[in-house]
């Protein structure tokens, strides 16, 4: 029985609440801005949308309605606050005026209604005027309207036609702006009992909704007027918006009691359904052209419809055509504006595209339709869980053919020879002849009995070249294989000679579907795909496990491939569709408009890139030809803010930042206001990620902790279908360094550290010098008072040692005190050497050491000689080393003269490897013990460490002795 019904078309009207972040449901009116914000004057106040997150703008206080000034601001007028200049660059508000509750005037209380024309002027109204403000010269214009004062404060509403002519309603009056007498000048007054509340442009009339559940149409020409109201219930319209939808003109009412729809030929109301539970108002209608969207606002938050072009469309089966659920097992389409839906029961529904009606074919409802196949003939065959039914050309009912088969049959085939192949579960196929139905034997029993038992065949499709292939699962091969007509058997193309070595490449051995592409073969099955030449050669293969992207789902139940050679998967769980190199891949899924994930049912991609896909009670249509138009996506600053709350300016110039700015969170968006889950964001930050980081669905980007530098941001965005930004979005931003973090800072501190080095210098260079003149003094003293004495002595003992000649005992004492003055004498002379500044050089110390030597050589006649470095000469030596240095030596003339009985002497100062060595050897009469040491050797020793150097003695009977004093460079100065 065939019956005919109107398609039931989706409603994709879509709601932001509160539940997705908005701050009120209450939403009066709406606007976009030059980059594409969506900004919402709500009952607590101006919020900017981006698709993600509102930001709240301005005061917070109720905000009625919005009007855009320019590219970068728009008006917004609070009702207990004023009227505001929004910058929607760097978000901040600028009180342009403001109520003044303290005169006795309620006119300078309102600014209700505002409104910007093309000369920006921003009108406004009260309880009795119209009025408007230059900017420019900061000047009000008033224009009283009202004798009386007006019952509703909002009864002035303003618009601009396409002539950029200003019209003003008021109650029952409309007016229009004259530029010339500047003033508002009436053109129609209606009824008393009308209120105009809104109005809209269309042809040459105006189209104005009222108060009392009226849509006036007033041509501009005639001033003629004709009402509507069918199918219109008693409510109030806030707002009219004419658009066009795949270019059809509609028209969009918004009224306090619910949205409808205006048939302009047929001059009536349709009442959108979707939320008579709830009932909002609405009270605003904005028709976003970039995006193709409708947005409303309503007391139930905001609501989006997707008019124009959809890259995916969905079509419910009505519950008039059959009883639900139903889903669609399977496509045919024979011509471009029918399609033939095969149903899980009840039978098949063929859909007339262009005037969107469903026309039904029944079958009894335990009978599901499997497949579908259009014999030569036009005859469309189905295999159903009950045999095989055919509905002829023209037919009007559905009729059961080869009356012999009621099997559940799983897949039919029309051949290149008419032929109906026929498969069921683990049953030979079968093949007829049509339209005589005569059953024929291709093959021999014997391929019959071995290959027929061990097969279970998914898929049978007919290739360009004319074979017949089946997807299977085959035990003992791996399920892909043709009919070779000539040799009257199945080829298994893993038998084939040139895919002997290539079984690894084959995904497994379970194939469900087969498609065909460009003299190409593909066999989806579980794991995976692989693709065949016509002759069965493998090309190349997907496997799941094997894949570095992780896939939703590994049966891959459907498979076809579109004109760019794009290869489209059914699973359980979405959609998948594959670059030709496979790439890439992208999944559709709920959030991309599918009716559910499952897109393992009826699968057909058609001659006009429509693949279609059976759903539960409807399918899903995804052009597309459009998806590749619409898969251009943009990305946008959103918020550029410290963590702490310090809103940065949108900008895309250099952002300078303070030192402990360096805590940064910043949220993208694509302004596309779709679902989270259909954007995909990455970053990198250069200097620091020089690769991609993926950021998955997250919008927003938090760096912790950056130091002082200069960065760059590139943030790219794509689509959850693997298409990425052409252009990423940049940014450059700059933590400036604190100041004890810039090269000022290091300089000053250099300076000081140079300063303070500077004055520790010559504090020390004046105390060694302090010290220098201290021990200048004390040795001229000392020569001068100590050594003048001594001389007295001296002198004084000589003179009386000739005096008393006779007298033995005192000449004893007298030579005794003759010694020690001369013995004090040299002492004194030794201390006051050592303590002038003027005799600290290796060099001096040389010379002071070989005129010792020489007085004490010469006086035993003993031959010396003196070898000294040259080229150390010049180093400076602290008081307590030379003055060490000097004694060591002394002591070790003075030992050699007293015992070694030596004729010759050679006293050496060199410099070896960085260490200055003394050595005094003489060639004495040596000896032997040398553990034994007296007080001059151990005061030696004593200096030498004091020196931190090290002295050896070395010394054998008969050859002489060796004193060696080694100390490094390093410890000779001060």
């Amino acid at each position: 029985m065939q019956k005919n019904f109107a398609q039931i078309k989706v409603n994709e009207l879509e709601t932001v609440s509160t539940k997705d972040g908005l701050p009120t449901n209450e939403v009066y009116h709406l606007a976009k801005d030059k980059k594409g914000f969506l900004w919402l004057a709500t009952r607590k106040g101006l919020f900017r949308y981006d698709g993600y997150e509102f930001l709240s703008i301005g005061p917070k206080a109720f905000a009625e309605k919005i009007s855009l000034l320019d590219d970068q601001h728009l008006i917004v007028s609070l009702s207990s606050t004023g009227i505001f200049n929004i910058n929607t660059q760097t978000l901040t508000a600028t009180e342009i005026a403001s109520p003044k509750w303290s005169d006795d005037n309620p006119d300078n209380d309102h600014f209700n209604n505002v409104f910007v024309d093309a000369k920006k002027r921003i009108w406004c109204g009260d309880f009795h005027h119209a009025k408007f403000y230059d900017i420019k010269n900061k000047r009000w214009h008033l224009f009283r309207l009202f004798t009386n004062t007006a019952e509703d404060v909002t009864s002035i509403r303003f618009f601009q036609d396409s002539q950029q002519k200003v019209w003003i309603l008021a109650l029952n009056k409309l007016y229009f702006f004259d530029e010339k007498r500047r003033k508002p000048v009436l053109f129609k007054t209606f009824s008393k009992s009308i209120t105009l509340r809104t109005i809209a442009e269309y042809g040459n009339s105006f189209y104005l909704g009222t108060l009392q559940k009226k849509l006036i149409a007033l041509n501009i020409n005639t001033k003629s007027i004709q009402e509507y109201h069918e199918g219109l219930s008693d409510t109030e319209i806030n707002d009219v918006l004419f658009y066009k939808d795949l270019g059809l003109q509609k028209c969009l009412v918004a009224t306090s009691g619910g949205l409808y729809t205006f048939d302009i030929f047929s001059q009536k109301f349709s009442h959108i359904d979707q939320f008579n539970q709830i009932k909002p108002r609405f009270t605003a209608l904005y028709l976003d052209n970039q995006l193709q969207k409708i947005w409303i606002a309503s007391d139930a938050g905001l609501l989006k419809y997707q008019n124009g072009k959809k890259s995916c469309e969905t079509i419910f089966i009505p519950p008039s055509v059959t009883q639900l659920p139903v889903t669609i097992n399977a496509f045919l389409k024979p011509n471009p504006n029918e399609i033939y839906l095969g149903l899980s029961h009840s039978g098949i529904l063929k859909y007339h595209q262009q005037n969107d009606r469903f026309t039904k074919f029944d079958l009894p409802s335990d009978i599901s339709v499997n497949k579908m196949a259009i014999t030569h003939e036009g005859d469309l065959l189905l295999a159903t869980t009950k045999g095989v039914y055919q509905l002829p050309k023209n037919g009007k009912a559905l009729n059961r053919i080869f009356p012999a088969i009621s099997s559940d049959i799983k897949v039919i085939c029309i051949d290149s020879k008419n032929q109906v192949w026929l498969s069921a579960e683990y049953q030979p196929i079968q093949v007829f002849s049509y339209p005589k139905q005569q059953t024929l034997k291709l093959w021999s029993d014997k391929v019959k009995n071995e290959f027929w038992t061990k097969s279970l065949v998914n898929d049978i499709l007919l290739s360009d070249d004319g074979k017949v292939w089946l997807a299977s699962w085959y035990s003992p091969g791996f399920g892909i294989c043709y009919f070779d007509e000539k040799k009257q058997e199945f080829i298994q193309v893993a038998d084939l000679k040139q895919n002997i070595k290539r079984h690894n490449q084959f995904i497994g051995d379970y194939f469900l579907a087969l498609a065909n592409r460009n003299h190409q073969i593909f066999a989806s099955g579980y794991g995976g795909f692989n693709v065949l030449d016509n002759g069965g050669k493998i090309l190349s293969e997907l496997e799941v496990n094997k894949a570095k992207d992780n896939f939703p789902d590994d049966y891959f139940a459907k498979i076809d491939v579109d004109r760019q050679g794009s290869i489209w998967v059914g699973t359980f769980d979405g959609l998948l569709r594959f670059s030709p190199d496979f790439k890439q891949y992208a999944k559709f899924i709920e959030e991309d408009g599918l009716i559910s994930n499952n897109t393992s049912n009826g699968f057909l991609l058609d001659d006009e890139s429509k693949l279609w896909i059976g759903q539960k009670n409807g399918i899903n249509i995804l052009k597309i030809n459009e998806l590749a138009k619409s898969e251009e996506p943009a990305v946008f600053l959103s918020t550029f803010e410290t963590l702490g709350g310090t809103k940065i300016s949108n900008q895309t110039a250099l952002v300078k930042l303070l030192r402990y700015q360096n805590n940064l969170s910043l949220s993208f968006s694509p302004l596309n206001f779709a679902p989270a889950a259909k954007n995909q964001f990455r970053y990198r930050l250069l200097g620091i990620n020089q690769n991609w980081v993926n950021n998955g669905t997250n919008n927003r980007l938090v760096f912790v902790d950056l130091q002082p530098n200069t960065y760059q941001l590139e943030v790219s965005i794509g689509t959850n279908h693997g298409v990425w930004s052409k252009k990423p979005y940049l940014i450059t931003f700059t933590i400036e360094p604190s100041f004890i973090e810039t090269i000022w800072f290091k300089l000053l501190i250099l300076v000081c550290l140079s300063l303070i080095a500077y004055v520790f210098y010559r504090y020390r260079i004046n105390q060694i010098l302090k010290i220098e003149q201290l021990r200048t003094e004390i040795s001229a003293d000392l020569h001068d008072d100590v050594g003048a004495t001594l001389s007295s002595i001296s002198i004084l003992s000589t003179l009386v040692q000739h005096q008393v000649k006779d007298s033995p005992t005192a000449q004893k004492y007298l030579n005794t005190i003759l010694e020690d003055t001369s013995s004090l004498q040299n002492k004194l002379e030794e201390i006051v050497w050592s303590l002038r500044s003027d005799r600290d050089t290796v060099g001096q110390l040389t010379a002071r050491i070989r005129r010792i030597g020489a007085e004490i050589f010469e006086a035993k006649g003993i031959n010396y000689e003196f070898e000294v470095d040259d080229s150390i000469g010049h180093l400076k030596l602290s008081m307590d080393f030379r003055r060490n240095l000097l004694l060591i030596a002394k002591e070790a003339v003075n030992n050699l003269v007293k015992y070694s009985e030596c004729k010759q002497v050679k006293i050496s100062i060199l410099k070896v490897k960085g260490n200055l060595e003394l050595i005094v050897k003489d060639d004495g009469k040596g000896f032997e013990n040398t553990n034994i040491e007296g007080n001059g050797l151990r005061n030696m020793r004593a200096r030498a460490s004091k020196m931190k150097g090290k002295l050896t003695v070395y010394s054998k009977i008969g050859i002489g002795t060796e004193v060696k004093l080694v100390v490094s460079l390093t410890q000779i100065g001060d």
